[in-house]
Parts: C-alpha cells; structure tokens; sequence
C-alpha cells in the first residue's frame, strides 16, 4: 500500500500522535522525525543500522509465494495487515505488509510490539512464523488488538516444534495452549487448528534435515545407510554431548537443536542502585539500552553461527578435494576468546554497550571474509 493511502492510518509509535510527510520523513505535532527510505516509512521506536538496510538474501524470509488473504474474514473495502511479512510480496491493494527489516516488498519498517497505526483502524491482521521471533509477543498480541476495529480478526501462526532459526533472533516457541489462553481474555477464538504446511510430519523432516545437515559426510552416509530402528537403537545407546553421533557439532549447532537450554544467573549485589540508575535514566533511555542490550545477545549469537560456519565448510572444502588443500586459509581465534574480546562488562552503560557492538561488527566481519574464503575453496574444481 502506498505511504499516501496509509497515512491517515499512520500515528507515532513513540506518543501515538499523528503524523505528516515532510519531504523525505515524517514528523509529530511534538517533534519526533522518522525517515522516509526508498518510499518507506522507518516508524520504529528505536532506530538502527538494519532497520535502514535492505537486508542480505540470507535473511530475507520468503516463506510463501504470495501474501493472498481470504475473503472469509476480510471484505472487499477492509484494510487488512501482513504482520512480519518479510520479503513476501502481494498485489492485493487491500494489504499493508510491515515487517522489521526494509525488504523491498514491505511497505512500513515497524515493531510488532509497538504498531504505528491508530486505534480501530484494521479490519484483519495475519501474521505467520514471527511471533516465536519477537521479543515481546504478549506486547505484540496486546498491539493487535488496540489496532483491531471491533468484529476485527486476527489469524496467528507461530512456532512449535521448530528449532532455532530466524533473525534477528528466535525469543519463544509456543504451545497451542499458550497461544489459546494468551488470546482467549481479549479475543473470542473462532478457531484452532494445524495447518497443512504444519503437519507432525514436518516437525520429524525439519529436525532430521538439519541434523543430518550438521554432521560429516562419513557420519551422515552411515547413518542413511542404516535402518530406522537401528539408527534409533544407536542413539538412545548413548544420548550424552560427546556422542559420535554428535561428530560436526559445535557450540552453535548444539544451541540450535537442543531439546531444553540451561542459563545460570545471579541477582547483582548492588541491584537497589542499579534499579534507582535505570528509573533516574527515564523510561526512553531505559527503552534505548533494552534494546541495545536485545542487539548485543542477537549479535553475540551470530558471532557464534559465523564462527560455525567457518568450521563447516573447511569440513565440506577438505572431504570435497580429500583433505589435501593447497591454497593457505588463515585461522579464525576461539570462539571463547572472541566471545570474552567483545563481552561488555556494564549492561547498564548504552555507551559501552555501542562499544562492545562495535567490536562485535569487526569480528563478525572477519570471520565473514574468512567463511567466505572456505565457501570459494570448498565451491572450486580444484583446491
């Protein structure tokens, strides 16, 4: 939907006033500006560096071809929303497709948790495979129904039985019950239900493509090669972390496919003066360190998936070419001491959080090029 049909619709996501254009942004009646990028409204509260980047094909979610709403819920003059719509295009003139990151189909760059539209002003909201990736989905749920004329619909499909994926980052799988119970005190439910695309059978192919995925290639042409009951009998034989069966998995792997995850945490010895800190500092830059502090964890895991991603084509290039390789490629440091190089020692500080982001950008960036130098090893005819 183009930025002069939506405006009307449009309110600041920060005080909930209205809106006006103003060449390349949009500005409050009490001051607060947001940019225009490529015809683009960026009405995010907080903004950074890859909510005004079109991000890399890798992250760009098209899980669908086309956004094609029904007409059971939604008439033919109703404003509908395509919450988290990532690169998914659609040419219903009815649709508003948001999403958190400027794919080039998406019409308004917003946070589920915080919606720059006013209230009653959607008639049916869909959202599918983002809610497990918000950092704040009852925040979002909430949103919904603020935005929602009364007699509105809102149609939720969220993560289950998935293993991690997404970004910038996976939050929360959900249980039917979770979902049901969450919306039931504000919502009448209609229905509830499996999708096609969703069946048990897909949970089983998802989770056994990604492991076989991980491991090496002598491994996996073993484990193909067995029986089902004899490849089950082999791992109930031993479930523990250094199972051979575990051989290609790292740190990340391990996280991405866990069947529970494990954190220690320990309540700060001057916690009353850090609280007194944060309340002094204002609600707005409380709300700027939270999420500095979301950026950090995201980027610290991604650290993590870079670092893995180096180990795994090494593998891919050495059983391609038989171990024999020529041409020199530079070592990456421990994940440990990369991890432990960029750790910001103060949370409470957004300043050293902006630091430690930094240093999270420049080794990113060389393991990047480092991946990259085994994706062009392992892709070569020769070594």
């Amino acid at each position: 939907m183009e930025i002069v049909r939506m405006l009307p619709l449009l309110q600041c996501p920060r005080t909930g006033g209205s809106l006006v254009c103003e060449a390349d942004r949009l500005v409050s009646p009490s001051g607060e500006t947001y940019p225009l990028v490529n015809g683009k409204p960026i009405l995010v509260r907080t903004i950074l560096d890859w909510h005004l980047t079109p991000p890399p094909e890798n992250k760009i979610s098209r899980n669908i071809g086309e956004f094609k709403p029904g007409n059971r819920y939604a008439g033919p003059e109703a404003v509908i929303l395509h919450l988290g719509s990532g690169d998914v295009p659609s040419h219903d003139p009815r649709v508003i497709s948001m999403d958190v990151l400027p794919c080039p189909n998406v019409d308004v760059v917003c946070e589920a948790e915080a919606l720059p539209f006013r209230d009653a002003s959607i008639d049916y909201v869909e959202s599918g495979a983002v809610f497990e990736h918000l950092y704040d989905p009852w925040a979002a749920i909430a949103e919904v129904k603020r935005v929602l004329k009364p007699g509105g619909i809102f149609r939720i499909d969220t993560a289950f039985m998935q293993s991690y994926h997404g970004f910038p980052g996976h939050f929360y799988n959900m249980t039917p019950q979770a979902v049901e119970t969450q919306l039931a005190g504000d919502y009448d439910l209609l229905e509830s239900y499996v999708p096609e695309s969703s069946s048990p059978l897909m949970t089983v192919t998802m989770a056994i493509d990604r492991y076989l995925g991980y491991l090496t290639a002598e491994l996996q042409k073993k484990l193909l090669g067995m029986r089902l009951g004899d490849v089950l009998d082999e791992i109930r034989r031993d479930l523990s972390p250094g199972s051979p069966l575990l051989d290609g998995f790292d740190e990340y792997t391990s996280r991405c496919l866990a069947a529970s995850f494990a954190v220690v945490a320990r309540k700060p010895h001057d916690d009353a003066s850090r609280r007194a800190t944060l309340r002094q500092a204002g609600s707005a830059a409380a709300e700027t360190r939270q999420t500095l502090v979301r950026e950090y964890y995201t980027r610290r895991l991604e650290l993590m998936q870079r670092h893995h991603e180096i180990g795994y084509y090494r593998r891919k290039a050495q059983e391609k070419h038989g171990g024999t390789l020529e041409r020199p490629i530079r070592s990456s440091a421990a994940l440990p001491n990369l991890l432990e190089q960029c750790r910001c020692e103060d949370l409470l500080d957004a300043d050293a959080i902006r630091a430690s982001l930094e240093r999270f950008q420049v080794a990113e960036a060389d393991l990047r090029t480092i991946r990259d130098e085994w994706i062009g090893l392992y892709l070569a005819d020769t070594p």
